[in-house]
């Protein structure tokens, strides 16, 4: 088992003893957490997934949605395979992820929060925000909070 380690250690370092970077190459690149995070990072961003069969383009979705949360400045979409990623200018984001349901040609939008760190699989979109009245509640149960 150990020789089998060291001849394949062998064969690879022989494939590659006459390999030449060149000086941009020698350089290097960094990835890291800090680096990939930093660049781009938006808190008034959020990501949003619209529960349709048929693909729907991301103009069409910021642009009908963009006005009803921030009618004076525009909302950017930008398509994430399946989902989307809303930048909002200075206002609007608070709205988009409270104020829903939303829907676009009657397809149910569900909202989250823009996590930097998180990659598109993480987030679950899973809660939507709804409305609904009761009747017939004590005093004593009541309240805005959920």
């Amino acid at each position: 088992m150990g020789d089998s380690g060291t001849t394949f250690l062998e064969g690879f370092q022989g494939k590659f003893k006459n390999l030449q970077l060149s000086e941009t190459e020698k350089k290097g690149i960094r990835i890291g957490k800090k680096q990939a995070c930093s660049s781009r990072v938006n808190k008034l961003q959020a990501v949003g997934k619209l529960l349709s069969e048929r693909p729907i383009r991301a103009e069409h979705v910021g642009r009908s949605l963009g006005g009803a949360w921030s009618p004076i400045f525009c909302v950017e979409c930008i398509q994430l395979g399946r989902n989307f990623l809303f930048t909002f200018h200075t206002c609007g984001k608070d709205k988009a992820l409270d104020a829903g349901p939303w829907r676009f040609n009657n397809n149910l939008l569900v909202m989250e929060d823009f996590v930097p760190s998180r990659t598109i699989d993480e987030y679950e979109f899973k809660t939507i925000p709804i409305w609904i009245r009761a009747y017939g509640i004590p005093m004593g149960m009541m309240s805005k909070h959920y």
